[in-house]
């Protein structure tokens, strides 16, 4: 994985190096890792998806969804003015996991962009 300078890290290559690294040594995975799950995951809703508390996107436009999120995560806007360190952390980590871009583990590579955001504090 090639390393770029300050914020311009968060690049979706590097969500999809992550998700491959966090599977690495997972023989049950079936899907080809790092690619963008093509389903929509849905929360509640008693086993049916038309009484469901949360839908993630649909597949066509989880990687949109993505791109923006790493974009907020550059830091490069009002953001940095408004909002502290910790703000900008959880409202990535959670746009991150509401995107849901892949089958599973997602909470873990979500959990490892926290610390990158901080080191790309300035």
């Amino acid at each position: 994985m090639a390393v770029i300078q300050g914020r311009q890290i968060f690049r979706v290559d590097l969500i999809r190096d992550l998700y491959r690294s966090v599977l690495r040594h997972d023989s049950s995975y079936r899907d080809t890792p790092g690619e963008l799950w093509q389903k929509v995951v849905w929360i509640g809703g008693n086993g049916h998806i038309a009484y469901s508390v949360y839908n993630s996107p649909p597949p066509a436009e989880v990687l949109h969804f993505l791109e923006e999120t790493l974009d907020y995560m550059q830091e490069d806007g009002m953001q940095m003015m408004t909002q502290s360190l910790i703000t900008r952390m959880a409202l990535a980590h959670a746009h991150f996991e509401a995107i849901h871009p892949f089958r599973n583990k997602n909470g873990r590579v979500g959990r490892l962009l926290l610390p990158l955001i901080m080191a790309a504090e300035e």
